[in-house]
């Protein structure tokens, strides 16, 4: 079985085929530990400050594995959820997460910190958490991404009538959106500008993300291919945690008359410091040369703003 990841290198389009059975694997070494909202709850007062703690439970099958999650709030007596959520490979090659409620969950309170005491708790005297199954794909080296699907996820909380969770899960954390809907599609509870960004706990952070804009001439294409060709081989931006956010051409001139040759590409890094560990790599340095005399770019980092408050 094979789950295909499509990854934009400079302007290229890769199929790269993952084997189902590293799939697991590689998204438990993402997705174990603590978590916190605390970076995002300073900058944006609409997010609270979370805690999350996630703890690998009844290890020993790599086909099928378990996790035990409390999520808490700021000083408060015990979590505000306990889940216990079975992950196994689907029959498309994605990860299908499904949640289950505890049967006591207060005597499972820290848990986390001693999954051995699991060992008296059998999967089968866990109750499911009905239509709210989470479909994970690969979707780049160490990143996942995976929503529930369609309005399945029945929910009654402030007037909702169901819900809709969202996750993206890589090295810089999980972005959590969880939303509920009331009958007419309408946002009822859950924020409205994006997700929750949950980053590791005790871990020094590179999450002030960047746009690289890359602006300028390519004189020679098919000898510019050599240079993204390159770059797409290297891995580079599986390394640094980099994305293409588009490039040319564009898709419409509502001003000016550009040339033919022009060429422009916006890239996405988690930091600054990612971007110029990137450019100064030995790796990148020796990938230049392939575009010298065939292109001319200027080449920027600007700071990623938030989304403000009126985008839904």
């Amino acid at each position: 079985m094979k789950l295909f990841s499509y990854v934009l290198l400079g302007g290229i389009l890769l199929a790269k085929p993952v084997y189902a059975s590293n799939v697991l694997h590689e998204y438990f070494e993402l997705a174990i530990g603590s978590f916190d909202t605390a970076q995002q709850a300073v900058k944006d007062d609409r997010y609270a400050e979370i805690t999350w703690h996630i703890a690998e439970i009844w290890p020993g099958n790599k086909d099928v594995r378990w996790t035990y999650a409390e999520n808490w709030a700021p000083n408060a007596e015990r979590p505000y959820r306990q889940r216990i959520t079975r992950f196994k490979i689907a029959e498309d090659g994605s990860i299908k997460a499904d949640g289950f409620f505890l049967p006591d969950p207060e005597a499972f309170m820290g848990a986390w910190q001693e999954p051995e005491r699991f060992a008296t708790l059998l999967p089968e005297m866990l109750q499911p958490v009905a239509g709210c199954t989470v479909l994970l794909v690969k979707t780049g080296v160490q990143r996942f991404e995976g929503s529930t699907q369609g309005r399945q996820c029945r929910n009654n909380h402030r007037g909702a009538s169901y819900m809709i969770s969202q996750t993206q899960v890589s090295v810089e954390g999980f972005v959590n959106w969880d939303r509920g809907f009331n009958a007419d599609g309408e946002l009822v509870w859950g924020p409205a500008a994006g997700g929750y960004q949950f980053r590791p706990v005790g871990v020094n952070q590179c999450n002030e993300p960047v746009i690289m804009v890359v602006y300028g001439e390519i004189a020679d294409r098919a000898g510019f291919g050599r240079y993204v060709g390159a770059l797409a081989e290297s891995g580079l931006y599986q390394k640094y945690q980099a994305y293409h956010l588009a490039f040319s051409p564009a898709l419409a001139q509502m001003e000016g008359n550009p040339p033919a040759s022009r060429g422009m590409v916006l890239a996405r890094f988690p930091c600054l410091q990612a971007a110029k560990d990137f450019w100064y790599s030995d790796a990148y340095q020796a990938i230049i040369p392939y575009r010298q005399g065939v292109a001319e770019f200027e080449v920027s980092f600007l700071r990623e703003l938030p989304i403000p408050n009126y985008i839904h």
